[in-house]
């Protein structure tokens, strides 16, 4: 095979299976490897890597059908993650049992770069990732929106053959799964208090510049987004020099440490819906800062003494919506994190290149944060087990466990133990420099925690020298930017808002028509009056499908009930009877219905004098 044929196919497969820029990049420089493929006169396929046999000899195809079977069949998984591309000939079997995503991790990239060079692949709805980073974010986007189960597998050649990469794959897919039932309880104990939030904080947010309002003015400009891990520290000498000289936006959290020791960030994030004010207390200097909150910040962080305001909306909220709606603003990336949302709103300032400095992703020194932060007296003690750690705070003597688990240190040398939730910002970051952040250079200068993949690892004093010799001094840009900038036109906002509510009252509606089916149809469930019961339940489901078309139209309403409405959802019934079974899902409708109905009530309550404010603002505003 000649090498344009060769390039050709590559091409096809490559973007058949969305694979990242990054991963295209690093697959040029891939050297040929002792690769053989081929078919015999049976048809079945032979894969000999190093003189060694991929697949099992014989009669391969049954069996790999018979391994794809096991995995798929039966389960209706909403997501299938697998160990090991091959030749995807197990994936081939998979599509013949389901159209649930395939992502694909493969650790070998010189055996990827021959295979997809030979073989022609004609994959659906499959995704393949050379980084665990990437494999875990792409897992948690697709289990957010589908509560059903995913399933994991491996091409068993792979396994033994890259056993360190495999425990990694298993650790990324743990990850995953700690994740997303993280987010799922957060969003259950929170949703009411963010929509609370959001109703009262629309006045003022509308009448701030928001995240397109510095437009161009620090493209191709130096970032330094500084968390608040314990390598902050180590870096305050630097940052105090760059000052100045590159764009520098801290997370809240980092807040604090950097203002006291002097160094006053060009713009601080904060997307909380918790009362943090106290991260902003106990120095001076927040006239000198920009804020840029979240739309379901605690309202009061709009009130503290900030320089200037400019709002930042995620995806997945229910403002970014109605700012992409009325004003074809995107909305920001993000990670459920504020600093996956910080980095994302320097990308999109085209900032290049983008550092991070801080953010430790781990326990480094056995330490949670910075000192001088709010929990930088945080320490961990000794270990209990199965990876707890004790930690207490040595002013308060408060103490409690944590889980941990060791991952690769900052420099590639030794090991750092990391917490869950820090693997999983980690992720993000790896994710995000696999793909829509490939097109800029990232730095990681944090010189300490865990390595973040994707991303050069850089002295502060080196990023300093080579980068940080900005003309305009970011503070005063910002400032002078936003005193001229505008913001968006309250009634166009003001009718966005309108729009939804007007299919919660719909939903209103037809949940109560719902609500008074059900009733029926229980009646006659109950009194066994089963000839007659089947029109009621067929205009149930009628009205049922009425009432879901609907709420996939309003995210504000999915917000307030989506979460509490999956926990009924996920309760089963333990009755093989027919009758017991139609009456316990009709009762599980019932109370999602209930749900939709109070939740509909209360934000019509809430938002509709949310508009008129709004309004009246904006007619004052005229005279």
């Amino acid at each position: 095979m000649n090498n344009e044929l060769r390039d050709s196919i590559l091409k096809k497969n490559l973007q058949r299976l969305g694979v990242a820029r990054a991963t295209i990049d690093a697959l040029v420089k891939q050297p040929r490897p002792d690769v053989q493929i081929s078919v015999d006169a049976h048809d079945q396929p032979s894969f000999m890597l190093n003189q060694e046999s991929v697949y099992p000899s014989g009669n391969t195809l049954q069996i790999i059908a018979t391994e794809s079977a096991g995995l798929v069949d039966k389960k209706n998984p909403a997501l299938i993650l697998f160990f090991g591309f091959g030749l995807g000939l197990h994936f081939d079997f998979m599509r013949k049992s389901t159209n649930a995503p395939i992502v694909v991790y493969e650790p070998d990239l010189a055996v990827l770069k021959e295979v997809l060079s030979t073989v022609e692949v004609e994959l659906e709805n499959t995704t393949l990732v050379t980084n665990t980073g990437h494999l875990t974010d792409l897992a948690q986007s697709i289990l957010t929106h589908n509560s059903e189960d995913m399933v994991a597998g491996a091409l068993p050649h792979w396994v033994q053959r890259f056993p360190v990469e495999f425990e990694q794959f298993k650790q990324a897919i743990k990850q995953a799964s700690t994740k997303v039932e993280l987010d799922h309880r957060t969003r259950l104990a929170y949703s009411a208090e963010w929509i609370n939030n959001i109703a009262e904080n629309l006045p003022r947010l509308v009448q701030m510049p928001h995240q397109e309002s510095l437009g161009e003015a620090f493209k191709d400009k130096p970032a330094i987004l500084v968390g608040a891990g314990p390598s902050l520290d180590g870096s305050l000498e630097y940052l105090r020099k760059i000052k100045g000289k590159a764009l520098i936006c801290a997370v809240h959290t980092a807040v604090k440490p950097l203002a006291l020791a002097g160094i006053y960030p060009d713009l601080a994030v904060i997307i909380e819906g918790q009362h943090l004010v106290h991260y902003f207390e106990g120095f001076d200097g927040l006239e000198n800062i920009t804020l840029l909150p979240g739309v379901q910040t605690h309202p009061e962080h709009l009130e503290l003494g900030f320089r200037a305001f400019m709002s930042v909306a995620s995806e997945g909220n229910v403002v970014s919506d109605w700012l992409k709606q009325g004003f074809g603003i995107e909305p920001l990336r993000s990670s459920s994190s504020v600093s996956g949302i910080s980095f994302s709103f320097l990308h999109s300032l085209g900032c290049n290149p983008l550092v991070l400095v801080g953010m430790d992703c781990a326990l480094t020194g056995n330490r949670t944060h910075a000192g001088g932060s709010i929990q930088g007296n945080m320490r961990l003690g000794e270990s209990v087990e199965n990876g707890r750690m004790k930690f207490f705070d040595v002013e308060a003597e408060h103490t409690g466990e944590i889980n941990t688990h060791e991952v690769i240190a900052w420099g590639g040398e030794g090991t750092v133990l990391a917490r869950p939730v820090y693997t999983t910002y980690r992720n993000w970051f790896e994710g995000a420099s696999q793909t829509w952040a490939s097109d800029r250079k990232l730095i990681n200068a944090t010189e300490g925690g865990a390595r973040i993949h994707g991303f050069d690892e850089v002295t502060l004093a080196e990023v300093f020298k080579a980068y940080c010799q900005m003309g305009v001094n970011p503070e005063d840009a910002i400032a002078d930017i936003l005193a001229q900038s505008g913001s968006p036109d309250p009634l166009v906002f003001a009718d966005c808002i309108e729009n939804e509510l007007k299919i919660i009252e719909q939903a209103e509606k037809v949940g109560l028509m719902a609500d008074q089916s059900a009733v029926r149809v229980l009646l006659k469930l109950s009194r066994k009056e089963l000839s007659t019961v089947q029109k009621y339940l067929d205009q149930l489901a009628h009205e049922e499908e009425e009432l879901r078309g609907l709420t996939r139209q309003t995210r504000l309403l999915n917000t307030l009930v989506g979460m509490r409405a999956q926990d009924i959802v996920a309760e089963k019934c333990q009755s093989d009877d027919r009758v017991v079974l139609t009456m316990y899902s009709v009762k599980q409708s019932q109370a999602i219905t209930g749900l939709v109905v109070e939740g509909s009530r209360e934000l019509l309550q809430k938002f509709r004098p949310v508009i008129q404010e709004i309004r009246n603002s904006r007619e004052k505003g005229k005279h």
